[in-house]
Parts: C-alpha cells; structure tokens; sequence
C-alpha cells in the first residue's frame, strides 16, 4: 500500500499484530485474514513516516523472520520511531526453553508443547518460529539497530519482555548486565541473591580493587628498581 496516510492514524504501531488488534494503534500484519489496519510486510514499511511514531509493539514476531531479517528489521523499526521512542519486543528465550525441557525429562506431553513454542505452531505460512534469543544475543542486536534496553524481564521461564528505547549512543553489551544467561529457570534466576548476575555484581568491587592494588604494586617495584622508593614504602 503506497497511498497510506499516517496522519489519519495513531502514532503507535502494531506490527506483526495477527488477530491481536488493539485500540489506539495502527495494526499491520502479512495477512489480511487477520483484518488489520494495513496489510504489509513489517520487514520493510516504506510507506510510513520516519521519525514519526512515539511506540512499537512488535509481540511474538522476530521469532517468524528469519535470523539474517532480524537486524535489518529492528533498523527499520528504529527508523519509524522518534528519538526516546518506545519499541516492545516479545520472543522466545532459548536458554529458558532449555531449562524447561531438562525439567520435564519424563513428561512427553510437556516436551512437545515446549518444542511447538520453540518453532512455532507450523499451521500456516508465517507462523513458522525461525529464531530465537538469549538475553545476550538480543541486547546486542538491539544496541546496534540504535537502542537501548530499559527493561529485560522474563514471561512464563521462556519469554523475554523487553522493552528498549531509541537511543543516539547506546550503551555497549556487558554479560555484567544480563540477568538470564545461565541455565536457570528465570524465575529461580530473579528469587534467588546467588545468581550469576548478583555474583557478578559482587565481584565487580573486588575485581577492581584487585586492579588497583596490582597497580600499586608495580610503582612500588618500579620505584625500588630505580633504587628511589625503598624508605617510603613503611608509610602506605
């Protein structure tokens, strides 16, 4: 559709939306089956407006583009929203699969329903699953398509809520950051004070004192090398 209008419409988007159709939004979906306000293919939406649009929702949807389409898709996202626009993701947490499918060993039933949220229902062309993330993964695609992650929180032990803002300088990807890069169901993850993420926080102060003392150390060697500190030292 070239002849759409963004004025008329609300300056939040939809994409992907399927049979979700929400109020206040412009809903725009592949298929028009799903009825949605604008029928197009959420990869490459030329006939919006740059710079116009103040949120996104993009709920179970980069899962169904295929890997190499999820970082040109999230640029063109970028390009819709205004500076400190909002942009919502749902998707699969690969690793938080993983753990629920360790935990369900001897329940074959559970498997199957955990291997259809991992490649999706398969029951037409588009509800296929593609990809998938972990906290990690998603982050860094994100701070290169120009966003930063304002919340990273996990749904049901297998899904990432993210929400991220356009950003001019996006900060860099740290695994120091990352709640839910262990094989922890998610929910353990965020109850419990021993995770990897309050671990390495813990660490940090430590690390960087062990740095600063190394430093010490090695003026103290060179002044001593250079015969210069040797009557100081006793007053550190």
């Amino acid at each position: 559709m070239t002849d759409f209008d963004p004025a008329a419409w609300p300056r939040k988007l939809n994409l992907g939306c399927g049979f979700d159709l929400r109020q206040g939004y412009v809903n725009v979906d592949l298929h028009d089956f799903h009825q949605p306000d604008l029928v197009a293919d959420i990869r490459s939406l030329p006939m919006l407006a740059s710079g116009y649009y103040d949120e996104i929702l993009a709920i179970d949807v980069l899962e169904h583009l295929q890997r190499q389409e999820g970082p040109p898709a999230l640029l063109e996202w970028g390009r819709l929203l205004k500076d400190g626009g909002t942009l919502q993701l749902r998707v699969p947490n690969i690793l938080g699969v993983a753990r629920l499918l360790l935990d369900s060993a001897d329940d074959l039933d559970q498997q199957r329903t955990l291997v259809q949220c991992l490649f999706g229902t398969q029951a037409y062309n588009g509800d296929f699953h593609h990809n998938g993330y972990t906290e990690m993964l998603l982050r860094d695609d994100l701070r290169v398509a120009g966003f930063d992650c304002v919340s990273f929180d996990s749904r049901d032990d297998w899904l990432f809520d993210v929400v991220a803002v356009k950003a001019s300088q996006p900060k860099a990807t740290r695994l120091a950051d990352c709640r839910f890069m262990d094989l922890r169901r998610p929910s353990q993850v965020l109850a419990e004070p021993n995770s990897l993420a309050g671990l390495q926080a813990r660490l940090r102060p430590t690390a960087s004192r062990a740095k600063h003392l190394a430093r010490g150390l090695r003026r103290r060697l060179d002044r001593l090398g250079r015969g210069d500190g040797a009557d100081h030292d006793h007053r550190r």
